[in-house]
Protein backbone atom coordinates (compact mmCIF):
# COMPACT_ATOMS: atom_id res chain seq x y z
CA UNK A 1 0.00 0.00 0.00
CA UNK A 2 1.60 3.30 -1.21
CA UNK A 3 2.35 6.06 1.86
CA UNK A 4 0.31 9.18 1.55
CA UNK A 5 2.12 12.49 1.73
CA UNK A 6 0.53 13.19 4.76
CA UNK A 7 2.11 10.07 6.45
CA UNK A 8 5.33 10.53 5.20
CA UNK A 9 5.06 13.97 6.50
CA UNK A 10 4.06 12.43 9.99
CA UNK A 11 6.57 9.85 9.95
CA UNK A 12 9.80 12.51 9.51
CA UNK A 13 8.49 14.53 12.38
CA UNK A 14 7.83 11.11 14.62
CA UNK A 15 10.16 9.49 16.67
CA UNK A 16 13.17 7.00 14.88
CA UNK A 17 12.88 4.40 12.63
CA UNK A 18 11.91 0.76 13.72
CA UNK A 19 11.08 -2.56 12.68
CA UNK A 20 8.76 -1.44 10.07
CA UNK A 21 9.98 2.57 8.54
CA UNK A 22 13.26 2.54 6.86
CA UNK A 23 14.80 6.23 5.85
CA UNK A 24 17.66 6.28 3.37
CA UNK A 25 18.91 9.58 2.04
CA UNK A 26 20.60 8.05 -1.13
CA UNK A 27 20.71 10.42 -3.78
CA UNK A 28 22.73 8.67 -6.72
CA UNK A 29 22.72 4.82 -6.51
CA UNK A 30 21.32 2.20 -4.15
CA UNK A 31 22.71 -1.77 -5.24
CA UNK A 32 19.73 -4.04 -5.37
CA UNK A 33 21.26 -6.33 -2.84
CA UNK A 34 21.60 -3.68 -0.07
CA UNK A 35 17.52 -2.72 -1.78
CA UNK A 36 17.06 -6.91 -0.85
CA UNK A 37 18.41 -6.58 2.34
CA UNK A 38 16.35 -3.81 3.37
CA UNK A 39 12.84 -5.13 1.79
CA UNK A 40 13.69 -9.05 3.15
CA UNK A 41 13.76 -7.23 6.77
CA UNK A 42 11.02 -5.07 6.27
CA UNK A 43 8.97 -8.57 4.92
CA UNK A 44 9.94 -10.60 7.98
CA UNK A 45 9.09 -7.77 10.59
CA UNK A 46 5.29 -7.97 9.00
CA UNK A 47 5.76 -5.27 6.35
CA UNK A 48 6.56 -1.44 6.43
CA UNK A 49 8.17 1.46 4.13
CA UNK A 50 11.36 2.11 3.21
CA UNK A 51 11.50 5.57 1.72
CA UNK A 52 14.78 6.85 -0.55
CA UNK A 53 15.58 10.49 -0.37
CA UNK A 54 14.94 11.04 3.32
CA UNK A 55 17.95 11.64 5.56
CA UNK A 56 17.91 8.86 7.99
CA UNK A 57 19.49 10.40 11.35
CA UNK A 58 17.25 13.01 13.09
CA UNK A 59 16.77 15.74 12.18
CA UNK A 60 15.22 14.03 8.87
CA UNK A 61 15.60 16.17 5.50
CA UNK A 62 13.94 15.20 2.23
CA UNK A 63 16.98 15.61 0.19
CA UNK A 64 14.98 13.70 -3.17
CA UNK A 65 16.76 11.27 -4.88
CA UNK A 66 17.24 9.64 -8.27
CA UNK A 67 18.46 6.14 -7.45
CA UNK A 68 18.06 3.04 -9.26
CA UNK A 69 18.67 -0.39 -8.23
CA UNK A 70 21.64 -1.58 -9.84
Amino acid sequence: MPATLAQITQWLAGPPEHRRLEFKGTKSSFSRSRLCKHCIALANAGGGYLILGVTDEPPRRATGTNATAC
